[in-house]
């Protein structure tokens, strides 16, 4: 039995993508003539799309940093290496509303010692 040859892209496969790419065909022209009319809109148009295609990489980066101190917000007794407490971010829902909630919980034998002030800061 002799193997079938490989599917080829399709003549419609094809088409699309000249089509998807013929966008394009007028955009050295159109950025030539932002240039010739205000350098300075032309700069300030590349800085925006620049900061517009950054931004979601910042925003999951502060994401990150958000996780990992709610993580980090485990409280240790310093000498003992012991569990004291613990806090962080919940999000919770209330009157059909998204609310972010900030908690903290501390062993009550370790109570009125300050953890909990800590674990806050």
């Amino acid at each position: 039995m002799t193997p079938s040859p490989a599917p080829s892209a399709s003549p419609a496969t094809g088409k699309r993508l000249g089509a998807f790419f013929s966008v394009f065909r007028y955009s050295r022209r159109a950025l030539a003539l932002v240039w010739q009319t205000s350098r300075p809109l032309t700069l300030g148009l590349a800085l925006c799309t620049l900061i517009a295609g950054i931004l979601p990489a910042v925003a999951a980066w502060v994401g990150q940093l958000i996780v990992d101190a709610v993580v980090e917000a485990m409280a240790y007794h310093r000498e003992t290496g012991e569990l004291i407490g613990r806090g962080g971010l919940s999000r919770t829902e209330l009157d059909g509303r998204s609310w972010l909630e900030i908690s903290w919980t501390v062993r009550s034998d370790r109570w009125g010692q300050g953890y909990g002030t800590e674990i806050g800061q």
